[in-house]
């Protein structure tokens, strides 16, 4: 069994330059995970006070 990680790809990130070929390529990566029906994880970065580029939600 092979398992997709996507790790800090959210806005606090993914804004800060042009990460469009990355994010296209993620996304392509879990449709493709997905319709194997492979497990895809989300690791997300979250500021608990809300402080700085990180914010719960994103």
């Amino acid at each position: 069994m092979k398992a997709l990680l996507v790790i800090d790809a959210q806005n606090g990130i993914v804004t800060k330059k042009d990460f469009s070929s990355v994010l296209h390529s993620i996304k392509q990566l879990i449709s493709i995970f997905t319709s194997r029906k492979e497990p895809v994880f989300f690791l997300l970065q979250e500021d608990e006070q809300g402080n700085g580029d990180l914010v719960p939600g994103n």
